[in-house]
């Protein structure tokens, strides 16, 4: 009698212990949307399942129960229960931008009023705007609320600890006529450190190319630019011979490869392109511009 009594002890024990296994905070594969704040940074709002701990959430993500506590205003006597919803605090470095993320999960950001692809690319998710660009086959450089872009793939196993963390606050870009300004005293006042020398003027190359850019696009407010071979964050000058206009834009990264008609040369918002006198959404244009 007394080993019957042991072994449903037993039993009963391995059953509880059983129905408390943590489970997975997400599923492989599942997509989840992100939210960026200058003061939380990135952050996820996760549904409490059946079966997980604010300890196994915190394990699952990577980062430290306390993080989880201090942004929902959690005390150590808070009680969690099923169907809550508490806001996880992400490490970039778990977020993969250099890949298709294969067996991971998708991160989504939703775009809000006044950001660009510079300010989402490089502020929110330390990348760089053409592999944002690449990674959502982009057609302009130009966004709407509301539009849904995948700026990498969360993986929790191995933290990408190699890359440098976001800046939590700042922001992306200036006025061209202040980028036009800065960059005329760099050239006029830049002095080489080891000789006391001036440094060499800095070349400017000109080109003829195609443009494209959306007719549809509601951003006219940035001047900005995609380019095959431009420097990032330079200014380049751009002329159209039919309406003899001329305008101004900031490259804020590279024309991604293979995603483009191979003789297209760059990609300009809409505000560039109406400056500029352009009908159609595709035309050729004359380029003064710094190579890379």
């Amino acid at each position: 009698m007394r080993s019957i009594l042991v072994f449903l002890g037993l039993v009963a024990h391995i059953s509880l212990f059983a129905q408390f296994t943590p489970a997975p905070a997400l599923v492989p594969g599942v997509n989840m949307e992100v939210k960026f704040d200058m003061d939380k940074g990135i952050f996820y709002s996760h549904t409490i399942k059946a079966n997980q701990t604010l300890y196994s959430i915190s394990k699952f993500f990577g980062i430290d129960v306390n993080e989880i506590k201090l942004m929902n205003n959690l005390t150590s006597n808070s009680v969690v229960s099923i169907g809550q919803k508490l806001m996880i605090p992400l490490d970039v470095h778990h977020i993969n931008v250099h890949d298709d993320g294969d067996g991971n999960n998708p991160v989504y950001y939703q775009v809000q009023k006044g950001e660009n692809l510079y300010r989402i690319a490089k502020v929110y998710f330390n990348q760089e705007v053409e592999t944002l660009v690449a990674r959502n086959a982009l057609s302009e450089v130009s966004l709407s609320v509301g539009d849904l872009l995948i700026v990498g793939y969360y993986q929790n196993e191995t933290p990408f600890t190699e890359l440098p963390q976001i800046p939590k606050t700042g922001t992306p870009s200036t006025t061209i006529k202040e980028d036009v300004a800065r960059s005329k005293t760099k050239a006029n006042s830049a002095v080489d450190e080891s000789t006391g020398e001036p440094k060499p003027e800095v070349k400017r190359v000109s080109r003829k190319g195609i443009a494209i850019w959306n007719k549809e696009g509601k951003d006219q407010k940035n001047a900005f630019a995609l380019h095959k071979t431009a420097k990032p964050n330079t200014i380049i000058e751009l002329y159209n011979p039919v309406v003899r206009r001329r305008a101004y834009a900031k490259v804020i990264g590279a024309l991604p490869e293979d995603v483009y008609e191979e003789d297209v040369t760059l990609i300009i918002s809409p505000k560039v392109a109406k400056s500029l006198g352009a009908l159609d959404s595709r035309f050729t244009v004359e380029m003064k511009y710094q190579e890379k």
